[in-house]
């Protein structure tokens, strides 16, 4: 996070030598959060924490032109003479920087082919195994029974489990990679735990056969955890995570049994017993109306959970329905999580574990934010393939059982050629992002949230507001990380130098 001083010495009155904006994306994103001003170098990548009168110019300056500006300013009387003199001074520092500088985040077919050429010389890494294409519980946000449009298959053969392991080791020994991930999903994969045992021993024996190490990871509604299994998952190594949906008044009515009664006590029960053995994350589903945040984070801190990961309700193909989150509830959301801030901060200080922070992926792309241009968003047709029950292949679990969205089978070879056409109309489908400030940072929504039906693509801005709440958020802790937590040397990294 660069920070400009307010004391700088340029010998430069001369403002009308100031580049007047381009079309296209906006140079700069200049905004406020807890009460700090910030300016965003979209064509640099680079925040910088800026004080209020250049918050004020910067912000005029995307309407006017620079000289304008500050005749603005100074009619207004909002600042005197020598305040828009240092203003100035620092906006011109920042403009030598490339601050009017208007970034292209277009990509020609050209690019985009290059860019998922270089991709796909490692193109798997793993699979997620539609154990059961069924459940014990009957929530009332899946989106399982809207979406799916393929045949329920039920629970997966071992002789379709074995097929799928072969065919992703296949894969790997073509990519040359040492390291593979195996993901047991439903429904609920432990309606069909003889088969994850066959699953882990077969996988056991091809690893070392082949010289690989593979890493076991399961999502769970917890009502089936028992010891047994627990000790089982315990022996290899099995990453278990528990889709729970907070205190009984809560979940009961969003995830009832097949029966109608809720599912509260049985899934607790079982992720006690997991807690007891290891550490694990926690999944929350929120529908609307938008539910309290803190009531949610307190609950699972209490539990003893590592960590939460909350999202809100959504269906790209019948939506909205009446648990979908509305505009309303986004913008509710983007509130609490904005009160949650200063907690994040306090947890930093005192070095606790943090069990709910929404913007640390976010925090994550500033640090390493840089210009450059690509195309896939997330690991959809790359490193987490789907197989359905039937050995059936689509992009991830999210697009299970809808027929348009298949890429394969596995009696086949992977098809990379039509990975990459995913991957292509996705990137083409965000024309109108590449005129946002976020783009570099966001990078598009996630690909199930502007699905069609058909097969195709078609972007929305139902999420834009909240992600770029985020992405504020987000910076507001990367630039009090960078001044209360330097790198273990001491050293504050390449985007803290003063300008």
């Amino acid at each position: 996070m660069h920070k400009l001083s307010s004391s700088l010495n340029i010998q430069n009155e001369n403002i009308e030598e100031y580049p007047e904006l381009k079309s296209g994306p906006p140079p700069y994103h200049v905004f406020t959060k807890l009460g700090d001003y910030f300016v965003f170098d979209t064509s640099g990548c680079r925040f910088y924490k800026i004080d209020e009168p250049t918050y004020r110019f910067l912000q005029l300056c995307l309407e006017l032109s620079i000289a304008d500006a500050e005749k603005t300013l100074l009619k207004k009387g909002r600042f005197t003479p020598e305040v828009i003199k240092g203003v100035s001074e620092e906006v011109k520092l920042l403009s030598e920087n490339g601050l009017f500088d208007v970034p292209d985040y277009s990509m020609s077919d050209e690019q985009i082919k290059k860019n998922l050429d270089n991709s796909y010389k490692t193109p798997i890494i793993g699979i997620e195994l539609a154990l059961a294409e069924t459940c014990n519980l009957a929530c009332t946000y899946c989106y399982c029974g809207t979406s799916r449009d393929l045949p329920n298959n039920g629970l997966m053969s071992e002789k379709i489990a074995h097929q799928a392991v072969m065919w992703l080791f296949d894969a790997a020994e073509n990519a040359k990679i040492k390291k593979i991930n195996i993901t047991f999903f439903g429904g609920e994969p432990l309606l069909n735990k003889p088969v994850i045992r066959s699953i882990v021993e077969y996988s056991q024996l091809l690893a070392k056969q082949r010289g690989k190490k593979v890493s076991y990871f399961m999502t769970t509604n917890g009502t089936l955890l028992d010891d047994e299994f627990l000790a089982y998952a315990k022996k290899y190594n099995i990453d278990i995570m528990v889709s729970l949906d907070g205190p009984r008044k809560i979940h009961d009515p969003q995830c009832p049994m097949q029966n109608g009664k809720g599912s509260y006590d049985a899934a607790t029960a079982g992720a006690k017993k997991l807690l007891l053995q290891h550490p694990a994350n926690v999944r929350c589903t929120m529908t609307h109306p938008a539910p309290q945040l803190k009531e949610l984070i307190d609950f699972f801190e209490d539990f003893g959970f590592k960590r939460s990961i909350i999202g809100p309700t959504i269906n790209p193909i019948h939506s909205p329905s009446p648990v979908d989150f509305t505009e309303k509830d986004f913008a509710e959301l983007s509130k609490q999580e904005e009160e949650f801030i200063p907690w994040i901060l306090e947890k930093m200080a005192s070095k606790e574990k943090i069990q709910y922070n929404p913007f640390d992926k976010f925090v994550g792309r500033i640090k390493n934010c840089a210009p450059k241009k690509d195309v896939k968003k997330c690991g959809a047709c790359h490193g987490c393939t789907y197989v359905g029950a039937d050995g059936s292949l689509f992009p991830c679990h999210r697009f299970g059982g809808m027929k348009e969205w298949q890429i394969g089978h596995i009696s086949q070879e992977s098809d990379y050629d039509r990975y990459k056409k995913f991957w292509t109309d996705y990137r083409k489908s965000l024309v109108s992002c590449e005129s946002c400030w976020a783009w570099s940072i966001c990078k598009g929504p996630c690909p199930w949230e502007i699905l069609q039906q058909d097969g195709t693509f078609k972007n929305t801005t139902r999420f834009c507001e909240f992600l770029k709440a985020r992405v504020e958020g987000a910076a507001y802790i990367y630039a009090w990380k960078q001044v209360h937590m330097p790198d273990n040397n001491g050293q504050k990294n390449n985007h803290n130098k003063n300008k």
